[in-house]
């Protein structure tokens, strides 16, 4: 580029502090090249782009509408905030280039964006702080699997992005969910199927989110987790005590140095479902508004504006937090806060071991607990409960958790019965006759004089009864109309014979009031009864799922040679087996309870109904009805909007806990549950037994994984009837037929997934503070070196902040690891509003506050220095608005004849390094002096000796200096070795002298050297190095040049020897300046095996020189030397070897 490398003339809009220094490296209305970076400069991020170059990504916090247009590598144009990238030299701090650093972007649909309409915006509005993650930053697979830059959208129902480094894409993030973002940071879940990123939403009373993410195949946002996932809140209810008051708000949490435990609560904020629809996007994402009432629904804690992010570099689960503090709120001058975060009970249960029957059934996650409510023992104690009443099933619980409905699943002598959990007592509904047959004739009925088949499931319905139905061949269906009766009462129970005769096990209703049921078999078909009247289950029609691709046949099993090979998901339609009034359209009669022939079964097949795999129970999470189907060990999905099918579980869906796929873990899939946040749970048919939960976070209706739960090891058991209750984090499972013959139920009581103990590290608000301390802290890093650096945002108004104080906004250094965090607090540099660019005005000049640092990361170790010692970082000088904030790239956006600031750079600003007192940079000159005596003197090794523009003398004595070690940075040192017969290793950009003594150089790699023998016979070895300046200097000198070439050489006095060709062919021609024909000699070694002759060597005349030719390359020119002076077959001129 024309004008690099660059470094702007500009005086620092920063003064440093406490011994800390400010060296700015470029300023807004500077031009790089041909970019020009417009202003109100942000967030960073910052990388090793190579060996001798960072790349430092900076964002522009300007509106969609503001600045001048960028092009994208489509050609779309576009104006707003965009991503910058300046290249610094890591060993001259200088900038060698500059540009955009995204040429596509995908939008929230996914789509490349190719006008502005396809951002929400028009543009991109206001990227506040940034932050950048390298790939397995935790671990070998832990984190990220790509290096990611990531700068959302602070405006309300704003997108986080993500850039790809590698591809220069800028993806929208719309999993992240909506906030007015300021940044986001990485934690460490452990897992190497898990992402996570706590979320810093700049809005007034916001709260603090967490974003979990699945990693899985696919694209760059697949892959990186960044496509799917749950979104948490953190509620400051602390999980360890039952008696602990919620906090709201900094009104009742507040103070240096306090602290309290909480737990990250999931929020429902994605469902496709309701896309378009009041609250939600046209993706389905709820709005911020949305999001802020799902939040207070669980009671979040509300920060006063939560800010800046960033995670300790030495525990991955611990993070700072600064938030700035709001005029209208109990935190005005703003909080800094330690949030330690534990992923610890993340699901990864392993499977199932023997348990404790009687005192510990379930195997839990560290912090569930489990408490029997009942067992049969006791039960059989009650007169109400039949001596038959075993195999307890899906249990029903009404809507006030007081009465717990459990079927029998018996084979004779089954019933249905209520436990009251307040008084411990039982009342029977329906109790089976073991002498009896069972009752086909809905006419001549009665409850009382019948036995019935196995019970599964019970059901509280929607208009407040209870449904029980018969898992037998033509099973039939009662329902319970009055199951809160009080004790003692007649329980009046009736048989709903319009619904159709079917082996039952799973019921459901919709919404709408719609019953889905299934027949358990394995050619069994999935059916709903549309009631004529909602909630009246007298009349209705009967209709079974028939999918449109499937071509088998619907009376045979599922894995039949003729079902084997087509399909049973994809589109789907209900096919009626009745009119709306319940009367059959079929041959077969659908309610025959007689016929095993005949029945609901005979009618689903007459239409083509789809035949499942024993198609169990059933469960319906917003619009989509799941089957668990024992003999595939599968669950389906149907989206109750569309009718498609998908399988949503199988033996090959990721097992959570092994990261590979189910495989035999997953044993005969048959209960169904969910919770209130709308996970689904799986239930095993198998004794012992798993229950699992299944993550499907883009709610696409496949599952990314499913993860052990609890297990069930009691001999001869299953666990069933899974139910979670109004409780949150309380649920009730059945353990049933186990060898002991004792069913039982029992409350599972589940610890949260996540949670976090949050400290306050500094209160702006405490007495003394109040504008005289740290004020509205707003961007920050936690550095290398354990420490956090904070930079002050006025967020208040001019009539406040800095009011009493009247100081500028500055820059501080807290140490969280002291004994009072607040205390260690330090101002290390501040604003200078006296540093105006030439060429622009501050229109403001009184107005404190007015310019702000913005941005700030410690880039110590990447540039090579100790950790904490060197940071870059960027100014906005907010009322810095014309001049070459205008002229700098004067373009006239709007057409109308006036080039404004917004068309332009916007604002002023800078971006530069802050370095801490005795940081000792290796980019910093140290002055190094040897003894008398031989030295071996070592980049990096030796005290003070960086290798980096040093100067060094080693003095007298056979001597060794190595500036090579330093490495890729190693460059631009002054070395004297003095008399002696000195060793010296060259760098890139050195200048050595030998002085007296025979020297000898080696420049294997470096480049652009300049190195001087003087007297005594040196050596200058110069092997790939290139475009380097060597002198011999008095005496007999030798040269050998390998690959590299480009050198000027020059021999001085006495016979020196210059071997052009060392091996190989260089591959750039050396000059040498000073050929004495007669005393000096051209040499050629490995002459035989590059086939170099005297024949092919020639000698061409160019000018004043003479040029040495092989086969068209230009090995050396001779300067000054006339070629018919020379001959290659003279062995006093040329030597081939």
């Amino acid at each position: 580029m024309a004008n690099t490398p660059f470094d702007t003339t500009q005086p620092s809009q920063v003064k440093g502090l406490n011994g800390y220094t400010v060296n700015p490296i470029f300023t807004v209305g500077d031009k790089i090249g041909n970019y020009v970076a417009p202003g109100i400069l942000d967030g960073i991020g910052a990388y090793s782009l190579n060996d001798t170059t960072v790349r430092v990504l900076v964002v522009n916090e300007v509106g969609s509408a503001d600045g001048y247009k960028y092009t994208l590598k489509n050609g779309t144009q576009l104006p707003g905030a965009r991503v910058n990238y300046f290249d610094v030299d890591k060993r001259t701090l200088q900038i060698v280039d500059a540009g955009l650093a995204h040429d596509t972007i995908i939008n929230r649909k996914g789509e490349v964006v190719d006008a502005a309409a396809d951002l929400e915006f028009g543009g991109i509005q206001r990227f506040c702080s940034a932050a950048l993650f390298e790939a397995n930053q935790f671990g070998a697979g832990i984190g990220l699997a790509d290096r990611i830059f990531f700068s959302g959208e602070e405006t309300s129902n704003g997108t986080q992005f993500a850039l790809d480094t590698q591809t220069n894409t800028l993806y929208a993030v719309p999993a992240f969910g909506r906030a007015s973002w300021e940044n986001v940071t990485e934690l460490n879940t452990g897992r190497t199927d898990k992402v996570a990123f706590l979320i810093g939403d700049d809005s007034n009373n916001a709260p603090l989110y967490l974003y979990v993410g699945d990693k899985k195949a696919g694209g760059f946002l697949e892959r990186n987790g960044l496509a799917q996932g749950k979104l948490f809140v953190w509620v400051a209810d602390d999980p360890s005590s039952a008696t602990d008051a919620i906090e709201a708000n900094p009104s009742q949490f507040k103070g240096s140095g306090n602290s309290t435990n909480g737990q990250f609560v999931e929020i429902s904020y994605y469902n496709p479902t309701k896309a378009s629809t009041t609250g939600y996007d046209a993706q389905g994402f709820a709005t911020q508004t949305k999001q802020n009432e799902l939040a207070t629904a669980v009671n979040a804690f509300r920060f006063s504006r939560p800010e800046d992010i960033a995670t300790n570099p030495f525990d991955g689960t611990q993070a700072v937090l600064a938030s700035t503090g709001i005029t209208a709120g109990p935190d005005v001058w703003g909080t800094t806060y330690k949030i330690d975060v534990d992923f610890s009970q993340l699901l990864s249960t392993t499977a199932t071991v023997p348990t404790a029957e009687d005192t510990a059934p379930f195997l839990l996650p560290t912090g569930f607990t489990q408490t029997e409510i009942v067992d049969r023992n006791k039960a059989n104690l009650d007169p109400q409960f039949a001596a038959t009443f075993g195999n307890w099933d899906m249990v029903a619980l009404d809507p006030t958790n007081r009465y717990i409905y459990i079927p029998m699943e018996v084979g004779q002598g089954a019933g249905l019965a209520r436990y009251d959990t307040q008084t411990g007592d039982f009342v029977s509904a329906l109790t089976g006759q073991a002498a009896l047959p069972y009752t086909t004739n809905p006419a001549v009925w009665d409850k009382n004089a019948d036995d019935f088949g196995p019970f599964d499931p019970a059901e509280y319905t929607p208009h407040g009864t209870v449904l029980t139905a018969e898992e037998r061949t033509n099973g039939r269906l009662f329902e319970w109309l009055n199951p809160l009766m009080a004790a003692g009462d007649p329980a009046n129970v009736v048989w709903r014979s319009n619904i159709p005769a079917v082996s039952h096990e799973g019921l459901k209703f919709d919404a709408s009031g719609t019953l889905y049921f299934i027949d358990e078999s394995n050619t069994g078909s999935i059916y709903k009864f549309v009631p004529k009247t909602v909630g009246d289950l007298s009349v209705g029609q009967s209709f079974v799922l028939k999918v449109t691709a499937f071509t088998g046949n619907a009376s045979q099993d599922w894995n039949s040679t003729a079902n084997a090979a087509t399909t049973r998901t994809g589109a789907a339609t209900w096919v009626a087996i009745t009119d709306a009034n319940g009367v059959k359209t079929t041959t077969a009669d659908p309610f025959d309870f007689s016929s095993a022939t005949t029945g609901g079964r005979a009618a689903a097949d007459e239409v083509g109904g789809t035949p499942y795999g024993r198609p169990e129970d059933l469960e319906i999470i917003g619009d989509t009805l799941y089957v668990a189907t024992t003999s595939e060990n599968a669950v389906y999905g149907i989206n109750l909007k569309t009718n498609e099918v998908k399988l949503f579980a199988s033996r090959s869906t990721i097992d959570g806990g092994t990261g590979l796929a189910a495989g035999t873990n997953l044993n005969n899939p048959d209960n169904l549950a969910s919770d209130a946040a709308g996970n689904l749970y799986i239930i095993e048919d198998n004794g012992p037994g798993d229950i699992w939960k299944a993550s499907d976070s883009n709610k696409d209706g496949v599952a990314e994984s499913i993860t052990r739960w609890v297990s069930l090891g009691v001999p001869g058991s299953e666990p069933t009837g899974l139910i979670s209750t109004n409780n949150p984090n309380e649920f009730i499972v059945a353990i049933q037929h186990p060898t002991s013959g004792n069913d039982a139920l029992w409350k599972i009581t589940t610890a949260p997934e996540i949670t976090a103990k949050i400290d306050i590290l500094y209160d702006g608000n405490d007495a003394g503070k109040q504008d005289f301390g740290m004020r509205s802290p707003d961007n920050l890093d936690w550095a290398d070196n354990g420490k956090i650096y904070l930079q002050e945002d006025r967020a208040l108004g001019a009539d406040i902040w800095g009011a009493t104080s009247k100081q500028e906004a500055s820059i501080y250094v807290l140490d969280p690891a002291a004994a009072n965090p607040a205390d260690s607090l330090t101002k290390i540099a501040q604003v200078d509003r006296s540093a105006v660019p030439s060429g622009q005005t501050d229109s403001s000049p009184t107005d404190i506050g007015n310019w702000e640092t913005s941005g700030i990361l410690d880039v110590s170790s990447l540039f090579g220095n100790a950790p904490g010692t060197q940071f870059v970082f960027d100014v906005q000088a907010h009322s810095i608005r014309s001049g070459t904030i205008i002229t700098a790239t004067n373009i006239d956006g709007n057409g109308d004849g006036t080039k404004t600031r917004q068309e332009n750079l916007v604002e002023g600003g800078q971006l530069s390094f802050l370095t801490a007192p005795n940081a000792n940079l290796i980019q910093d000159t140290q002055f190094f002096a040897g003894t008398p005596n031989a030295d071996t003197i070592v980049a990096k090794q030796t005290p003070g000796f960086g290798g980096i523009k040093d100067v060094v003398f080693s003095g007298a004595g056979n001597d060794e200096v190595d500036s090579a070690a330093a490495g890729a940075l190693a460059s631009n040192n002054i070395i004297d070795s003095g008399s002696g017969n000195d060793t010296v290793f060259l760098a890139n950009g050195d200048r050595a002298f030998g002085s007296d003594g025979n020297d000898t150089f080696f420049g294997d790699e470096a480049s652009n050297f300049r190195a001087s023998g003087g007297a005594g016979n040196d050596l200058f070895f110069l092997g790939n190095g290139s475009n380097g300046r060597a002198l011999g200097g008095d005496g007999n000198d030798t040269f050998e040049i390998g690959l590299g070439g480009g050198h000027t050489l020059s021999g001085g006095a006495g016979a020196d020897q210059f071997w052009i060709v060392f091996g190989e062919l260089t591959k750039a021609t050396n000059t040498i300046l000073d050929f004495q024909i007669g005393t000096d000699v051209i040499g050629i070694s490995g002459a035989k095996s590059l086939g170099i002759t005297t024949a092919n060597l020639t000698l061409t005349q160019v000018g004043a020189d003479t040029a040495v030719i092989f086969g068209g390359q230009t090995l050396a020119t001779l300067t000054g030397i006339q070629a018919s002076a020379l001959s290659v077959a003279n062995p006093n001129q040329f030597v081939l070897v």
